[in-house]
C-alpha cells in the first residue's frame, strides 16, 4: 500500500495522451512482484465487502448506475475529452437497465404469482417487453404517460445496442463496424436522460419489492398458523 494511502489516486499515473507518468520517485509503474488484485488492506474505507447479505440484483444493478453517473460528472466538470470515455459509459448506463429490469421482471413474477424465469439472455427489447408487461400490471392504476416516454428511449438504446456488443467492441466478429450511423454523442445529455430514466424505474423496482415484501410476509405468516 502507498505510505498515504488518503493521497493515492490512479489517475495520478494516467496522462490521457497515453503516456504514464513516473511516479513520486521518479520511476514509471509497472506491475511489481506480490502484487494484489483482489482483497482487503489497511485503508479500510476503500475495501468494499463482496459476498455480503446485500449483495442482490437489486446491488449490482445500483452500482453500475453509480459507476455511469460518476464517470459523467467527472467529464462535466473537468471538460476532458468524452471521446474514449464515451464507451465506458454507454455500456455501464446500457449494463444497468438490463440488470434493472431483470429485477423488476423476476421479483414481478413472484409477486403476481407467476412462475418466475430469470432471463438468461442480454436482449434489450425482449427485457423491457417483459418488464413493461410487468409493470403496467402491478401499476394498473397508475398514469401511462412515463411508461410511454419510457419506451422512446428503450428503442434508442435497443436500436444502437440491442445486445450489448456495439459499445463493447468497435466491430463485430465479421468486422462490420457498430455505431456506423452515429456520429456525436453529448454525454451531459446522456447522463441526464439516463438520470429521469434510473429515476422512474428505481421508483418502479423499489415499489414492487417493497408490495413483493408484504405478500412474503403475509405468506409465511399463514404458514406458520397453518402449521401449528
Amino acid at each position: 500500500m502507498p505510505e498515504n494511502a488518503s493521497e493515492y489516486t490512479i489517475a495520478d499515473d494516467y496522462d490521457p495522451d497515453g503516456d504514464m507518468s513516473a511516479d513520486a520517485d521518479g520511476e514509471i509503474p509497472w506491475p511489481r512482484s506480490g502484487d494484489q488484485l483482489f482483497g482487503p488492506d489497511e485503508d479500510w474505507y476503500n475495501n468494499a465487502f463482496i459476498n455480503s447479505a446485500l449483495d442482490s440484483w437489486d446491488l449490482y444493478a445500483s452500482g453500475y448506475l453509480q459507476a455511469a453517473q460518476m464517470l459523467i460528472k467527472a467529464i462535466v466538470n473537468t471538460r476532458e475529452s468524452p471521446d474514449a470515455v464515451v464507451y465506458p459509459i454507454a455500456l455501464l448506463y446500457r449494463h444497468y437497465l438490463e440488470l434493472r429490469l431483470k429485477t423488476i421482471i423476476t421479483e414481478g413474477q413472484e409477486l403476481l404469482g407467476q412462475r418466475v424465469e430469470l432471463p438468461m439472455h442480454h436482449n434489450l427489447d425482449v427485457l423491457w417487453k417483459t418488464g413493461r408487461e410487468i409493470m403496467e400490471e402491478v401499476y394498473s392504476k397508475d398514469p401511462k404517460e412515463p411508461v410511454k416516454a419510457l419506451e422512446e428511449c428503450m428503442v434508442q438504446f435497443c436500436n444502437l445496442d440491442r445486445r450489448s456488443y456495439a459499445f463493447r467492441y468497435p466491430a463485430d466478429k465479421l468486422g462490420n463496424r457498430y455505431l456506423k450511423e452515429l456520429k456525436l454523442l453529448n454525454v451531459r445529455q446522456l447522463g441526464e436522460v439516463m438520470d429521469r430514466i434510473s429515476s422512474f424505474l428505481e421508483s418502479v423496482s423499489t415499489g414492487i419489492a417493497a408490495y413483493l415484501d408484504d405478500v412474503r410476509s403475509l405468506r409465511a405468516e399463514y404458514l406458520k398458523k397453518t402449521s401449528r
